[in-house]
Formats: structure tokens, C-alpha cells, sequence
């Protein structure tokens, strides 16, 4: 199983982008004021709903895939609002992203679900325990393994909605 070096590049950039993404949320946050910034990470989201609606419209799932995968959607959202740190909002659509092209990646070569799916697991937990402990080696960052968990989750739950949308589950 190969994940392909989009994937792999965005991984390297979830990591990478700690050493100055805290820096750009300040200063926004700064700028903005925190209510600002709390309405354009919204926006993201929203944002990010748009483009899967769009992109529901072109894979034209069956009403009980689509109410599955809208209820899957709306649950991570719901879970991401409730988080305290806005940083942690974001981090939850990254890895929700990165577990989709994992997953994507994994799927291509044919090697089953449950194999893909572990693999793409094992690779997001990878990228987010070298993510974290970065971030415990910088100065002005936290490096926590809570925020291995919340990772996690994100990328299963990205992993998820590709396998609800894309994932023929009647074994044609």
C-alpha cells in the first residue's frame, strides 16, 4: 500500500506548519479580534460543507448513503464547534482531510478495506505523534497527546465519509 506524495506533502505540511501556524492564528486573532476569528474558521467549515456538497451532487449517492454520510458530516462538526481551542477546530478538518487521501490513496491498490483502512489509521497516527512531538520541541508550542487523540479522530472521521461515499458495501 502506497499513500502518494500529495498525501505524504500535505502530511509533511500539518507538521511543518506548527513552527508558524500559531504565530498567523495570533496575529489574525489580533487583528480580527477572537470573535472574527472564531466567524472565519466558521466560514472554513462552511466552506468545506460547500465543497462536499458539490461534491455530493457529482457521485450521486443513494438517499440512505447520503443521509449517512450528511449525519456523519454534521456529527464532526458538531464535535469540532465544542472544541475549546479554536486551533483544535482546524486541526479536526486537516487530519478530516488527511484521512480522506489516505484512505483514497490506500483504496487504489486493491488490498481490501479493513488492510486500507488500518494502513491509512496507522499512517494519520504517525503523522500526528511526529506533529506533536515537533511541537513539544518549540518553544512557544504545546505538545500534547491528547491532541494525538483528537487527531485520530479527525482523520477517521475524514476516513469515513470517503468510505460512506465511495465504498460499494453490497459486495458487487
Amino acid at each position: 500500500m502506497r499513500i502518494s506524495k500529495v498525501t505524504f506533502v500535505f502530511g509533511l505540511f500539518i507538521i511543518i506548519s506548527a513552527a508558524f501556524m500559531g504565530q498567523v492564528g495570533r496575529f489574525i486573532s489580533e487583528k480580527l479580534g477572537k470573535p472574527y476569528f472564531e466567524l472565519l474558521i466558521g466560514i472554513l467549515f462552511l466552506l468545506s460543507a460547500v465543497g462536499l456538497i458539490l461534491y455530493l451532487k457529482r457521485t450521486a449517492l443513494g438517499k440512505i448513503r447520503l443521509l449517512i454520510f450528511i449525519g456523519v458530516f454534521i456529527a464532526g462538526s458538531l464535535f469540532a464547534w465544542h472544541l475549546d481551542i479554536l486551533v483544535e477546530r482546524m486541526h479536526l478538518l486537516l487530519y478530516g482531510l488527511l484521512g480522506w487521501l489516505a484512505i483514497r490513496d490506500t483504496l487504489r491498490k486493491k488490498k481490501g478495506i479493513v488492510k486500507a483502512s488500518i494502513f491509512s489509521a496507522l499512517f494519520i497516527l504517525a503523522i500526528s505523534i511526529v506533529d506533536e512531538a515537533f511541537q513539544w520541541w518549540l518553544p512557544y508550542r504545546v505538545g500534547d497527546t491528547r491532541d494525538v487523540v483528537f487527531n485520530e479522530v479527525g482523520g477517521l472521521w475524514g476516513m469515513s465519509l470517503f468510505l460512506i461515499s465511495k465504498v460499494d458495501w453490497r459486495g458487487k
